[in-house]
């Protein structure tokens, strides 16, 4: 398809290598299949135990970051790789994205994950209020999370999944559809509905409104 030449010019323009974009067009393949926003939303999403476990076997300190740091923004990648050091706040943990139409949002990370981005910061000698944070494009943080999905979960793993991750644990928690819209930066209403309707929350939620009625039976 057309879709996927284009893909592929721009990629190769960029530099990557042919076997890298071989993967991604094939994964992008796989992904848009007949599958129902449902369907392709409950492939996306880790469970906690599984985020948990891929950030204490990632070896590599920088890459065990990039997963709690877009698991706790719900960034897409290509915000987190245009962070500079202006852009966040370390006391206030707080981080400004820019997102789609240029929008700019504020969201955060939790203690642990803006003690460790201090590490890193440090390390790499990042002082400038213009220097990038992680130094990687898109294509690298893409490709890194699928090798740690196959050694780590023996499943598909791309960046988007940690923004889906953390918005359907918002719904799991019972986070309004209204608060993770504006935390996500998402235009549409219906959008976060997807997340909404997968809920675990909103069914016990109906669930518990339904009553028991075995409390006759006691």
């Amino acid at each position: 398809p057309l879709a996927n030449y284009t893909l592929w010019i721009y990629l190769k323009s960029r530099g990557y290598e042919e076997k890298q974009i071989k993967e991604v067009i094939a994964f992008k393949r796989n992904t848009h299949s007949a599958m129902t926003d449902d369907e392709m939303l409950a492939k996306s999403v880790l469970s906690k135990k599984e985020l948990l476990y891929l950030v204490e076997n990632i070896k590599n300190p920088r890459d065990a970051l990039i997963v709690r740091f877009l698991y706790d923004t719900g960034a897409r990648v290509s915000e987190m790789t245009s962070l500079k050091l202006k852009d966040i706040d370390l006391h206030t943990k707080e981080v400004q994205v820019l997102g789609k139409g240029k929008k700019p949002r504020t969201v955060f990370i939790q203690e642990t994950t803006a003690k460790l981005l201090e590490e890193l910061l440090k390390e790499k000698n990042i002082q400038a209020p213009n220097d990038s944070i992680f130094h990687l494009k898109s294509m690298s943080v893409w490709y890194n999370l699928k090798k740690y999905g196959k050694e780590l979960l023996q499943r598909d793993l791309h960046p988007h999944m940690l923004r889906h991750s953390r918005l359907q644990h918002m719904a799991d928690e019972g986070v309004d559809s209204f608060a993770i819209k504006s935390y996500a930066g998402h235009s549409d209403i219906g959008t976060t509905q997807i997340y909404i309707k997968n809920s675990k929350f909103q069914r016990k939620l109906a669930f518990d409104k339904a009553g028991n009625i075995w409390l006759k039976d006691q």
